[in-house]
C-alpha cells in the first residue's frame, strides 16, 4: 500500500476522531478491499474498510446481454459492486438500526 494512500486512511481516521486508535490489519476477501480493527483509547472495537478508488472494474449495467458480459470479463459480471460501498453503508445502517 502506498504511503499516499496511508496517509489519506490516517487523516480519515483522525477526523473522524479516531486518530488515537490501535490498528491490527484483519483478513480480507477476495476484493481489493482491506480491513482493520480499530481499537480505542477507551477498549471500543471498530472494523475500519478501506476501499481504494478506481482499483477494481466497471461492473456490468444489470441490462448487459450474455455478450456484452463475456465482453466485460468475469471481474466486471461477477462483481457488481464493483468500487461502490453503498451496499456496506446500508448493512451497517441495517444493523445500527437494530442496536448492533
Amino acid at each position: 500500500m502506498s504511503s499516499d494512500r496511508e496517509a489519506v486512511k490516517a487523516e480519515f481516521l483522525s477526523r473522524a476522531g479516531l486518530g488515537g486508535a490501535l490498528r491490527a490489519p484483519l483478513a480480507g476477501d477476495a476484493s481489493t478491499r482491506r480491513y482493520e480493527r480499530l481499537t480505542t483509547p477507551g477498549g471500543s472495537s471498530l472494523i475500519f474498510m478501506d476501499q481504494p478508488p478506481a482499483v477494481e472494474s466497471t461492473p456490468c449495467p444489470p441490462e448487459a446481454t450474455p455478450e456484452e458480459r463475456q465482453k466485460a470479463g468475469y471481474n466486471a459480471s461477477a462483481r457488481l459492486a464493483a468500487g461502490r460501498i453503498e451496499a456496506f453503508i446500508a448493512a451497517a445502517d441495517y444493523l445500527r438500526a437494530r442496536g448492533l
